[in-house]
């Protein structure tokens, strides 16, 4: 399983990087496409549209990882919104 997920592992290490290096709200904007873009990159849209938009696939392990990227990403707002 390790071997098939390397590159999501080492995706999301790197997305936690960008996520604590961030010193300001702006720099946050661009570590919130990073995570967005690392849900894109390991999933595959579907014919499904909501709106303007297609819906995307992924699997749980990378919905999972997903989801505690955003958490970080709103502790780090919090912090930093003080």
């Amino acid at each position: 399983m390790r071997n098939k997920y390397k590159g999501v592992i080492s995706g999301y290490r790197k997305a936690i990087k960008v996520i604590e290096s961030c010193r300001d709200l702006h720099q946050l904007k661009g570590a919130n496409n990073y995570i967005n873009n690392f849900l894109h990159q390991y999933s595959k849209e579907t014919n499904e549209k909501l709106g303007k938009k297609y819906l995307i696939e992924s699997e749980e392990f990378i919905s999972s990882a997903y989801q505690r990227l955003r958490s970080k990403y709103r502790e780090r707002k919090e912090m930093l919104s003080l």
